[in-house]
């Protein structure tokens, strides 16, 4: 089982090891982005140490079907948590960064995007 201290540990070299990967504070955990996109996070809530990362939407919903260890995340359905103490071996979360870290590294940022749309879409000046 990690303790807090473990799996922010584990977390730091795993993600600081990609490439364009920065590391934020966001509601009083660490955030690991990729770009500007957040791609996993790590930080207690509520006594809970809470390892959170974006899966692919059905690799999410099979995980949650079969591993009573990851949560649904509140706000969107393909980001999961589990709890950093029920973790016997980083080397099954790193999985999991990786694919969350390949889903934000692909995309551009919600402001990229609006910018890149709204410029097409606007008309032209006479």
């Amino acid at each position: 089982m990690a303790t807090a201290v473990a799996a922010m540990k584990a977390m730091r070299e795993m993600c600081r090891s990609l490439p364009d990967t920065s590391e934020v504070e966001h509601f009083g955990e660490t955030c690991f982005c990729v770009g500007k996109r957040l791609f996993a996070s790590c930080g207690e809530k509520k006594g809970v140490c809470r390892i959170v990362v974006q899966l692919e939407p059905e690799h999410a919903e099979s995980l949650l079907a079969a591993d009573p260890r990851f949560k649904p995340y509140a706000r969107q359905r393909n980001i999961v948590w589990i709890d950093a103490a029920t973790m016997k071996d980083f080397d099954e979360v790193r999985a999991l960064v990786l694919e969350s870290y390949r889903i934000n590294a692909a995309k551009p940022s919600p402001k990229e995007r609006g910018s890149a749309s709204t410029r097409k879409n606007r008309p032209k000046k006479k």
